[in-house]
């Protein structure tokens, strides 16, 4: 159950047979929202879709960094998390209540500003405004596309400054700071997770043979 509640693993069809063994109830039953009461008045086809809509899950796109400067990227996979009632992770208020808006992408680089590691997940959407804060804990960590490569990458993760220039810093070089007119802001980062196979596989060679990051590089 944790890693379907972390995102780890996705229930399939076999899952749901076997929790509602568990629970001694039919395999509907585990979805309140749906009526199994044979009384009522059956649903139009449109109507059945549009409730079926409802109960589908959020569903992100992943890229990797170093696609990212294509037009239009090609994602590698799909993460999904669950939603609530009308599709709505958010209430219909917030900014992020246009789920669409949000996608994920692979960091491929190990990167001191902002703290990120290769095969970490980064959640990122366009529909928050960036803030400039000169108070660096208040300050958005964004997704920037750059008009010339950096290191050999497009796009980049970095802190937004006061003055709308954007900070990063690749592990083992040195800080490095973008002007406003050598990039364009993708979107706002607004979750980082960790793609697990591969950090325990990061952790595990650490461990085994002594071998860190600088190492690795």
């Amino acid at each position: 159950m944790s890693t379907v509640e972390s995102g780890s693993r996705n229930m399939n069809t076999e899952d749901l047979v076997d929790v509602a063994t568990i629970l001694e109830v039919a395999v509907g039953e585990l979805f309140n929202d749906v009526s199994t009461s044979s009384a009522r008045v059956p649903k139009s086809v449109r109507e059945f879709l549009a409730e079926l809509d409802t109960h589908l899950p959020v569903e992100m796109p992943v890229y990797l960094q170093r696609d990212m400067a294509k037009s239009p990227p090609a994602p590698i996979d799909y993460q999904y998390a669950s939603s609530t009632s009308g599709n709505k992770i958010f209430g219909k208020y917030h900014p992020l209540a246009n789920v669409g808006s949000m996608s994920v992408m692979v960091v491929e680089k190990y990167y001191d500003s902002p703290k990120l590691d290769p095969t970490d997940l980064i959640t990122f959407t366009r529909t928050l405004v960036p803030v400039h804060d000169p108070h660096p804990r208040a300050t958005d960590r964004v997704l920037i596309k750059l008009n010339e490569p950096y290191d050999g990458l497009h796009v980049h993760p970095g802190l937004i400054k006061a003055g709308g220039e954007v900070e990063t810093m690749i592990s083992g070089r040195d800080q490095v700071v973008f002007e406003g007119h050598e990039f364009e802001i993708l979107g706002v980062l607004i979750m980082r997770r960790t793609l697990y196979r591969a950090s325990t596989l990061r952790n595990w060679i650490q461990r085994q043979y002594g071998i860190g990051r600088h190492r690795r590089l």
